[in-house]
């Protein structure tokens, strides 16, 4: 072993590889029955991100996974950052004896050292580490592994160092989970994205839910699946996770009474707050941002959030991170009507809203869908559906937005049209007439919304080139005369070449190499 060795990894013996007694050829079992039910088991050879807080039972799913390849006489590695024996004895817990396939080299048991992190950030060649880990894992490739976590490889590391990861785990060809502590969404695994996420088999998150029971979601997913419906589950000593029945939580009545209204920044008619007050116990407060601390331990029966339609995203995200914790009060959206696109609609719904108000509803038809919702329950199955990527603006360095190459917005393009379920678009090229071309784009950047979608392009020295999301023509017509209006030096809709998706298929893959445009379209 290299003296580098010596301060990344310490190692357990290896043997050499048992073969396979799994049946499958293309899946391998997960350990955990209800998520076999759903998946039929974990694509072979790739690799799977567990995310989630502290304590949602990231490790523990985990060593079902490796107990299970050990039952089926598969050879299995674990690289973690906890003490073996906590490792083994974890496992007891759940009902698997790792400990004998230890002592037999069946499994490799390999532990982060402390310094790991501080050497990994600061050598020359991080290629070596990885040579070194396969060194540990044997001179035979383990079936499964598991690493316990990530983290190590990216504390204090730049970017470019996440890179040998998923081309060592390609090269490795065996099937991996990877264990992130924390929400992906975090600006801080932002960097994981295009070298890890972007590659993942699947990532599962799990959440710690009301009354201490746990979820387990199925974030993303590159196989076919029965159902993405979330699993509910304990874990029990001997058993390992057990799957918990399904059905609505029993709240008392001046619990489901309460209802709690956000309006940060947002003017709701007076009418309408004002019948809230007089229907529900309503609980009036500013600041969304910092809403998740207060409410996810509060018990109410229906919380209703009031959105800018040209910003929604702090509000989905309110949903979003009150859904991962298994609060499943009912969430209710109002927006103004004026502006509000269908794709904001169906995001909100998504990120796990139930329901989606205007200001233009009267009173009683306002009250009554707030009622309706309070009155279905909390939920105890926690469903978010997959939302469909929305490509960001790309940005520099110092965070702020950049135009994109025309080449890449392309590939959003093709990329849109072959896997989104509904993709409706319009794709503009604009020569402004009166500005420069970097004028144009400051104009562009503040009136499209590039939070939500829309993505601007440098197409040579004197156009740009648009991608506008969910919208069709009589909106793209309207929102290039407001620009012209406002600012006539980039001209209208005269001046803009405008193509809509699917209604002018055909002449959209004219436009972009190597689009294929489905049949009919």
């Amino acid at each position: 072993m290299t003296s580098s060795a010596a301060a990344t990894m310490e190692p357990q013996p290896s043997r050499p590889v048992v073969e396979s007694a799994d049946p499958s050829p293309t899946l391998l079992s997960t350990g955990i029955a209800p998520l076999d039910d759903r998946l039929g088991g974990v694509a072979r050879g790739r690799h799977f991100l567990l995310t989630g807080a502290p304590g949602a039972g990231k490790t523990s799913l985990a060593l079902h996974f490796i107990g299970e390849g050990l039952a089926r006489g598969e050879r299995c590695a674990i690289l973690t950052q906890d003490d073996p024996e906590d490792v083994l004895t974890h496992a007891e817990f759940l009902g698997y004896d790792l400990r004998t396939a230890a002592v037999e080299e069946r499994l490799v048991l390999v532990r982060f050292r402390l310094d790991f992190q501080r050497n990994y950030a600061r050598v020359a060649d991080p290629e070596k580490i990885y040579l070194e880990l396969g060194e540990q894992l044997g001179s035979e490739v383990p079936s499964r592994l598991v690493i316990d976590s990530v983290l190590p490889f990216m504390e204090g590391a730049a970017e470019e160092r996440m890179a040998p990861l998923p081309r060592f785990l390609k090269a490795l060809g065996c099937t991996s989970y990877l264990l992130v502590p924390g929400e992906l969404e975090d600006p801080y695994y932002r960097r994981l994205y295009n070298r890890i996420i972007s590659g993942a088999g699947g990532i599962f998150h799990l959440a710690t839910g009301e009354g201490q029971g746990r979820e387990l979601t199925i974030r993303k997913i590159r196989q076919p699946v029965t159902s993405t419906e979330p699993i509910r589950f304990d874990i029990h000593a001997g058993l390992g996770v057990v799957e918990q029945p399904s059905g609505a939580t029993d709240l008392p009545e001046e619990v489901l009474r309460r209802v709690v209204l956000i309006t940060e920044g947002v003017e709701l008619p007076r009418t309408l707050v004002s019948a809230l007050r007089l229907r529900f116990d309503l609980t009036e407060m500013g600041r969304l941002r910092n809403a998740f601390g207060e409410l996810v331990s509060a018990r109410y029966g229906a919380l209703v959030v009031a959105l800018d339609p040209r910003d929604p995203e702090p509000a989905f995200d309110l949903a979003r991170m009150l859904r991962r914790s298994g609060n499943g009060a009912p969430i209710l959206y109002v927006s103004c009507n004026h502006g509000l696109r269908s794709s904001t609609r169906a995001r909100g719904i998504r990120a796990g809203g139930d329901d989606f108000l205007t200001d233009a509803l009267g009173p009683e038809e306002f009250l009554e869908r707030v009622e309706v919702a309070r009155t279905r329950g909390h939920r105890h199955s926690i469903e978010t559906s997959p939302l469909e990527p929305i490509v960001p603006q790309p940005v520099d360095e110092a965070g702020e937005q950049v135009s994109m190459s025309e080449d890449a917005l392309h590939e959003v393009v093709i990329e849109r049209v072959a896997k989104a379920k509904n993709p409706f678009f319009a794709l503009v090229r604009i020569r402004p007439a009166g500005m420069g071309i970097d004028d144009a784009w400051e104009v562009l950047r503040g009136k499209l919304r590039v939070g939500e979608g829309d993505l601007i392009a440098r197409s040579g020295d004197d156009d740009l080139l648009v991608y506008l999301h969910d919208v069709r023509r009589e909106q793209v017509d309207m929102l290039l005369a407001r620009i012209a209006e406002s600012h006539p030096g980039i001209g209208g809709a005269e001046r803009a070449s405008v193509i809509c998706y699917p209604t002018d298929g055909a002449e959209l893959s004219r436009r972009v190499p190597g689009l294929s445009v489905p049949a009919g379209e």
